[in-house]
């Protein structure tokens, strides 16, 4: 067995242990209705959305089909209505996250639960937009918010897009 096979195997083992090391949610309210937390994965978690009583489930991964598809499946047999706006990492460059807010601006979808895959980066990025575009916040106190929730510099276009309050 040649090292690349090897590690190809050993990589797949691992995948298969990741569910067993997912920790539980921590889900925060954004404002009453509205919900940000990472993506949920185990039965209790969808249980725990559904103990909240949200409806609909508002995934902004850009870069997980397979496990979109996944959640979308898992999310309607629960009873949610899933929505899926893929959001990238440069929104003001490629508009990306325009239908996720618009999206997320939809209280008829209320109570709603935006994710990405860790909360950290763009849920944190499209937070700010809705506060700065919604609900009248001034810029640096929404970017001040999405950095206490830990969005990282590095992601230069989530952080135009953060001090730019989501404008263009």
């Amino acid at each position: 067995m040649t090292p690349r096979v090897r590690a190809l195997i050993a990589f797949l083992a691992a995948l298969s242990l990741a569910p067993a090391f997912h920790i539980g949610m921590e889900i925060k309210m954004i404002t009453p209705g509205l919900y940000r937390g990472r993506v949920p994965f185990r039965e209790a978690d969808f249980a725990e959305l559904k103990r909240l009583g949200i409806r609909t489930i508002l995934d902004i991964r850009g870069n997980t089909p397979i496990t979109s598809e996944w959640e979308r499946r898992k999310a309607e047999a629960h009873g949610f209505k899933y929505i899926n706006t893929p959001m990238g990492f440069r929104p003001l460059r490629d508009g990306s996250a325009d239908p996720a807010l618009e999206a997320l601006a939809n209280e008829a979808d209320y109570p709603l639960f935006l994710h990405c895959q860790i909360d950290r980066d763009r849920t944190s990025a499209l937070v700010a937009a809705y506060r700065v575009q919604y609900q009248g916040w001034d810029i640096d106190s929404a970017a001040d918010e999405a950095y206490e929730f830990g969005i990282r510099r590095y992601f230069v276009g989530l952080n135009r897009y953060t001090r730019a309050g989501g404008m263009k």
